[in-house]
Parts: structure tokens; sequence; C-alpha cells
């Protein structure tokens, strides 16, 4: 039987291994459709180039961390590792989008919509457009971008290193769902597909015209379904229930309002929202599942990512073999 610090290593261990085998994982994947279907995505061997070198980003990054000493440090330089590679491949899924599908399948959408609701959602809420109600949901959607570091930092703060390998990886798996999903269900999404259809303007006031600007100059046809900002808006809540929940119920109805603003500010459909929050949850149920796979079947250091802890087998290892008996055989060091 392994002792609690050795069960406490081998749980951060596998965390952040898991971080780092998801995205390098989606990377791959990537990668391999640039090779196998490369007329489906325009300028492939340059975005093939561009994704070489964030797996090669990734095992740099992992390299790095794993030699900084200081745990804060260490998780700070993970979480802008792993936010930066997320910014990157986002804007890259605008030319994956139609590797499956050949057209945009928001026809088959608005059409469920109407059936349910007589209407798109988009237009329903134009009955309550206002100024101020467009001023606090584009709040709510411009300060998700600010909320995806501060969570990382609340979890370390309430659950160390090992709380905030918890959250990446819950947020790389709910964020790699939805770049497959932009592949096998590409919509354009409201305002790109039915910008016309919009008859009363969204004014505000600060906020507003970040949204906007965020809209004109970030956004592109695409990249809708799931909502990648409900997806890791359900992560930020659920880690933040997690390990403080007086800070979650502070920040709930922010992200209760960030889900309506994405259908509201007419970036999302309502499905898209609706999908986007059962990705979250998906993420969040599916990533222990993955720790405990990743720390079932390492009995050795791991090679792959340089400088990782070594992981023994809690079921397998006998007891003749303990982390003491690895540091002797290794002549005491543990990297």
């Amino acid at each position: 039987m392994n002792s609690p610090q050795q069960r406490r290593n081998l749980s951060c261990n596998a965390l952040s291994i898991a971080v780092e085998a998801t995205s390098a994982a989606i990377v791959l994947i990537l990668f391999a459709i640039t090779i196998i279907r490369p007329r489906s995505i325009p300028n492939a061997p340059s975005v093939s180039r561009e994704l070489i070198l964030a797996l090669a980003a990734i095992f740099v990054s992992s390299s790095l961390s794993h030699s900084i000493p200081h745990s804060g440090a260490r998780s700070g330089m993970r979480v802008m590792s792993l936010l930066a590679l997320v910014g990157f491949l986002d804007s890259e899924m605008a030319g994956f989008q139609h590797v499956l599908v050949q057209k945009w399948c928001d026809e088959s959408v608005l059409s469920f919509e109407v059936n349910l609701a007589g209407q798109p959602w988009g237009l329903l809420l134009q009955q309550v457009v206002h100024p101020y109600v467009t001023e606090m949901s584009m709040f709510a959607y411009v300060i998700y971008a600010m909320l995806l570091p501060a969570t990382a930092a609340i979890c370390y703060w309430f659950g160390g290193e090992k709380a905030v390998d918890d959250y990446l990886l819950a947020l790389c798996v709910a964020f790699s769902i939805c770049f497959v999903g932009f592949m096998i269900y590409p919509l354009a999404g409201p305002y790109f597909f039915s910008s016309e259809t919009y008859s009363v303007p969204l004014r505000g006031g600060f906020f507003t015209q970040c949204g906007e600007w965020i809209r004109i100059h970030k956004h592109y046809p695409g990249g809708s379904l799931p909502s990648p900002h409900c997806a890791g808006a359900t992560v930020m809540l659920a880690m933040l229930f997690r390990y403080n929940r007086s800070i979650a119920f502070v920040v709930l109805p922010t992200i209760l309002l960030l889900y309506i603003s994405t259908v509201y500010g007419r970036f999302h459909y309502a499905i898209d929202a609706v999908v986007g929050i059962a990705t979250g949850v998906v993420a969040i149920t599916c990533s222990p599942k993955m720790v405990e796979l990743i720390a079932s079947v390492m009995n050795r250091p791991i090679r792959i990512f340089p400088n990782a802890q070594p992981l023994v087998n809690p079921r397998l290892d006998p007891p003749m073999f303990s982390l003491s008996k690895h540091n002797q055989l290794t002549g005491g060091s543990q990297r």
C-alpha cells in the first residue's frame, strides 16, 4: 500500500500529465486531419507547420514548468501556456469546420427553435433589448476572459497546485470537445448566418463596445456548437464550488448571465449554450476518470514529458517496491 504522501504525489503527477497529454492529443488530431484531408483546409501546409510548432511548445512548456521549484510560478506557467494554446487552436479551427460537413447547418437549428418556440430564441429576446440589459450581458460575456485565469488563481490559493491542474484538465477536455463539435456540426452562428433578421440594434456602454469589437475583430463564422463560453464557464463554476463555495456564490450570477448573454448578444443559438453547459459537465465528470486511468497504468517514470515525477501503480505495486526503495535504486533523487 502507498503512504498518503505517495498517493498525493501520484495524484498530482497524474493530473499534470493528463493536462499535457490532452493538449498534445487535440493538436495531434488536428495535425492528422491536415495530412489526411489537406484539400478541405485552407493553406493546409502552413497550418500543419503551425500545429507542429504548437506541439513542440507543449513539450517545451512541460519541461520548463517541471523545472520551476516554486509551485505558484509552476502553476502560473501552466495556466498561461494552456490559455495561449486554447486561443491559438480556437483561431485555427476557422479552417477546420468543413472537414466533415461541407455546408453550414444553421437552417436545421433555426427550424428546431421555430418549432419549439414559434421563432428563434434570439428574436424572442429582442423584446427585452435595452441599453442597461445589453451592457450587463456584454459585461458577463467580456469578463469571461478575465475569469479564466482568475479562477486558476483562486484554485491555487485555496487548493494548491493540484487544484490548478484539476481545473486545467477539465478546461482542456471541455475545449477539446468543443473543437471536435465545430467539425461534426458546423454552425455559422446567428450573427453571420442571419444578422438581417435582427431589427433591434444592441446599444450600451463600454462593455457593449468591447463585445462588438470582439465580434468584429476576433470572431469568425462558426465556432458555435458547443459554445466554448458556456463550456468554460461551467467548468469555472464547478471548480469554484469545489474549492471555495463562498466565492462560487459571488460569481454565480455572472455565470448565469453569461449563459444568457451568448444568445442575447447574438453570438450563439440557444442550443449552443445548452450543449456547451452539457460539455462542461461531461468534462468535469470525465476528468477524474482520466487521472485514475493514468495513475493505474503507470508504474515507471514518465519519459514522454521531461522531468515528470515517477508514478507508482497503487494496485500493482508489490510491498517490496515503494517510493523509498525507488529512491535507493536511483540514488535518492526524485525529479
